[in-house]
Order: structure tokens, then sequence, then C-alpha cells
């Protein structure tokens, strides 16, 4: 099913994989090949969303990016279209991570448009337009602190009452908050890990400058997708 014409407030997620543009200079036909798995399997993950029972959630790719859009309309609360898209950003990072590929992912909740427009002899018009999907793109590649490799995090700003209430009541207990986000631990089943898994992941800085002082002790380097910091 193709994305529909949309025109409505809801939930939008910019998703990027990190260092996609370093390994495209540095092994093309790879960086290719990685990027038909993400695409296919993107196709599989949405089409799961459209199966009876689940809130259906769209996607628009554009090279190395991914924009997901939970449907909120038709009688779906803001909750349910909440929990759809992060259920789905889950299996996206998930998905990926079986083909050594890192996400990045900032979530916003505005007004989104979308429209497919008359097309012509070589030319394909998809008209992406609201708030919502600026600011996303915005927090996910200009906003501090920069999202590090396979973090997710909520723009807290201009989300609904409905779905605070249920945050604060615990009903997404796999969300923290820090300053202007919650972070969304899809990494982790429980709550009770989340401390732990910071903690573990902080440590990986060390790993990081290890890293260099192997290459700069005449070591050959290790093929990875991205470094933990660069967002591109």
């Amino acid at each position: 099913m193709a994305f529909p014409d949309f025109h409505n407030h809801t939930f939008v997620a910019f998703c990027d994989i990190s260092g996609f543009k370093q390994l495209m200079s540095r092994d093309a036909e790879k960086a290719v090949e990685l990027l038909r798995k993400f695409y296919s399997d993107a196709y599989g993950i949405l089409e799961r969303t459209k199966e009876r029972g689940h809130t259906p959630v769209y996607g628009l790719l554009v090279s190395d990016c991914a924009i997901l859009v939970a449907e909120n309309q038709d009688g779906i609360t803001n909750p349910v279209a909440f929990k759809a898209l992060l259920s789905t950003v889950k299996r996206f990072n998930k998905k990926s991570l079986q083909h050594g590929l890192m996400l990045t992912t900032s979530i916003v909740y505005g007004p989104f448009d979308y429209e497919q427009r008359s097309e012509g002899f070589g030319i394909e018009k998809n008209m992406i337009t609201g708030a919502a999907y600026i600011e996303a793109y915005k927090d996910s590649n200009s906003t501090k602190p920069k999202l590090k490799c396979g973090e997710c995090r909520i723009v807290i700003e201009g989300l609904p009452g409905d779905v605070v209430d249920e945050i604060d009541d615990g009903d997404f207990p796999m969300l923290k908050k820090d300053r202007g986000h919650y972070y969304y631990y899809w990494m982790r089943e429980n709550p009770e890990e989340i401390e732990d898994f910071n903690k573990a992941y902080e440590s990986t800085e060390d790993l990081k400058y290890l890293g260099m002082r192997l290459v700069l002790q005449g070591n050959k380097t290790i093929d990875v997708i991205g470094d933990g910091e660069e967002n591109d």
C-alpha cells in the first residue's frame, strides 16, 4: 500500500543511518548493498503494522533516511498511535543491527501533510510539509546534545496531554526524561536494565580511544558503520 495523502496532527519519526556517508566514500558497493537490505526490512516491518489489529505506521524512504508517520485518524487515540510508532522504531533498530547498521531517531508530535501530486514523464512529485517533519529533522541533525548511534528520543515540547499523562503514570516504562526530551530504550526489555545500559554505553568512549591508539601503533583498521558520535 502506497503512502496515503495525510493531513493531520500526528507523531513523526526521522530515522537516519549513522555513518552512512563515510561508508559510501570508503566502499560504495557495500553501502548500496546495505541500503537495499534497509529498504527491504522497512517494507516488511511497515506491512506488518497494517495487519488486522495493528495501528498502521506509514513510511517514506529517502536515501539513508526513513520518515515514519503514525496513523492518528479515524478514532485512533494519541497514546495508541504513539505506542505503535515506538514499536515500529524498535523493530527498525533491531532489524538494522542484524546488518551492522545503527540508527538515530527523533520523534515529534505536530502537523504533518503529505500529498501525491500529478506526475509527468521523468518526474515524480511528493509534497511533504508540516512542523512535525521539519522539527524531527532539525532535532536529529542539529539539536544538542547530538544523537548517538542507536539513540531514539522524543521532543517533549508539543506532546499531547494524554500521552504525557500516561508517561507520568508509568504506562511507558522504557522512556526516561532528560532536559527537553524523553529517551526511548528500545534496546532493553526492562526499565531496571536502563541504568546499567547507560553506564556500559558511556564506557564505549574509552573503547573508541583504545581503537585510535591501536591504529596509531600500527594495527589494521576495523570496518565499522558509525563511530558512536557522528550522525549523517
